[in-house]
């Protein structure tokens, strides 16, 4: 009964054996290898991908920390304007009186020098 077995059952001839056991275990092994292969790309990618990302929301987060510190002292000009139109009178006030005292000085030199001249 043993030796029929194995003789006429299908799993232990020839064609089980070589083709269809060969053939599935090839086809097993590529699918195992081409799969980890895929896996392992799809993973890098992704992690490079991340990496990529993390970075630009670093250089993100750092230049609105930049723009931030430009406008720090924003708050300080409506103090400034509250006291602009005085001393922007005073100063007005101050250019004039030099001008005048300039060309007063100018003007008494130059006729010194044509009283000189005389």
């Amino acid at each position: 009964v043993g030796l029929i077995i194995f003789k006429y059952f299908p799993f232990f001839n020839y064609y089980f054996g070589v083709k269809v056991f060969g053939t599935s275990m090839w086809c097993y092994t590529m699918w195992t290898g081409l799969n980890r292969f895929v896996s392992k790309t799809c993973r890098r990618n992704e992690y490079m991908a991340a990496q990529k990302t993390a970075q630009e929301v670093m250089d993100g987060e750092d230049a609105i920390v930049t723009a931030m510190r430009r406008f720090a002292n924003d708050a300080k000009c409506v103090e400034y304007l509250g006291s602009f139109k005085e001393d922007t009178e005073a100063k007005i006030a101050a250019y004039r009186a030099a001008m005048a005292s300039k060309m007063k000085d100018e003007l008494s030199e130059r006729a010194l020098k044509q009283l000189q001249a005389i």
